[in-house]
């Protein structure tokens, strides 16, 4: 995965505020936040701006070689930083804003867990209607030589060929991931747009 975790960067820019803090140069913080680093993808940018700093003078310029893992907002910060002689001051908002996006997305993430579970029951209660409890009906209709209403038939065809055809009762969760994982691509496309 080639991008950083919302954590390490917590991590990364705390630890570079303390470190610039207390009189410690670029290189050294690195070597002091280095380990909070918990990607190989992000351990070794830590390792490119550790060895490119000694070509180049400027750190936010060093930053903006690595969208993935900095945003063009905390380059542009840390370019105001050096520029004001604040760096440090910086970073801690770096990582107080991090942080606070961190505690959203957790808070967004356990939202989603209660509509996730009563998802997971209404398929549990739509399986059981439909494979139990319907054809207990028909049952019923057929005892007293009744015919069944042409909606309840009609689901009754539809699971007749699920059960006969199951790969299509696959189709659309299949669909679903697929959207998910090209929903970037999809919600810049026209049609979608509309």
């Amino acid at each position: 995965k080639k991008a950083a975790t919302i954590s390490e960067l917590e991590k990364f820019y705390s630890g570079m505020a303390e470190a610039l803090h207390v009189g410690a140069d670029f290189r050294t913080a690195l070597d002091l936040v280095a380990p909070s680093a918990e990607t190989p993808y992000f351990r070794g940018v830590l390792a490119a701006l550790y060895e490119q700093k000694a070509t180049s003078a400027s750190i936010a310029a060093l930053m903006r070689q690595f969208p993935a893992a900095f945003t063009n907002v905390a380059v542009s910060m840390v370019e105001q930083g050096e520029t004001s002689g604040r760096l440090e001051a910086v970073f801690d908002k770096l990582a107080t804003s991090t942080k606070n996006r961190m505690m959203i997305i957790g808070e967004i993430k356990s939202g989603l867990y209660y509509p996730g579970f009563i998802g997971c029951l209404l398929l549990i209660a739509l399986i059981v209607v439909n494979f139990v409890v319907l054809p207990m009906i028909t049952k019923n209709f057929k005892l007293f030589h009744t015919e069944l209403p042409p909606v309840t038939k009609a689901m009754f065809d539809l699971l007749n060929f699920l059960s006969t055809h199951p790969w299509v009762a696959f189709f659309p969760p299949v669909v679903q991931a697929w959207a998910f994982l090209r929903r970037r691509w999809l919600a810049k496309q026209p049609l979608t747009q509309k």
